[in-house]
């Protein structure tokens, strides 16, 4: 089952991309280990192999412009016995924890590349009606 979430970002595709890279080189012990790099096509797609709660699934962020804006399209694909297995067990329900990985993630890249602090989710303000 593939799962796909997205979320417009206010930035060029550059800085989305360098943003995910940056995120990767920080956690370059784990390579191998943790996560592979498949694939790179600068400024655009990002594709990885990575182990999510002993879970092997395929990562795809393709990054799409959007007049001043991106979308950023995360794409999870869970494989392997494991996840059968777990999927069958938790009919199904276990996906859930996937979509979180995936939302939290484009949450603290949008945090980090619009600026909004050291990369955690922070809420937007809204401001009031005027």
């Amino acid at each position: 089952m593939t799962i796909e979430k997205a979320f417009a970002i206010s930035a060029p595709p550059d800085a989305i991309y360098d943003a995910l890279v940056s995120d990767l080189s920080a956690a370059s012990e784990h390579e191998g280990d943790v996560f592979s790099v498949v694939r790179q096509e600068r400024p655009r797609r990002l594709d990885l192999l990575v182990t999510i709660g002993g879970v092997p699934c395929a990562l795809t962020y393709a990054i799409n412009r959007r007049d001043a804006d991106c979308e950023v399209v995360a794409t999870l694909e869970p494989r392997g016995f494991k996840y059968a297995l777990f999927k069958v067990i938790t009919l199904g329900m276990h996906d859930q924890g996937f979509e979180v990985v995936l939302v939290e993630g484009l949450r603290n890249l949008k945090a980090t590349v619009e600026g909004r602090g050291d990369g955690a989710y922070e809420e937007a303000a809204e401001e009031p009606p005027s």
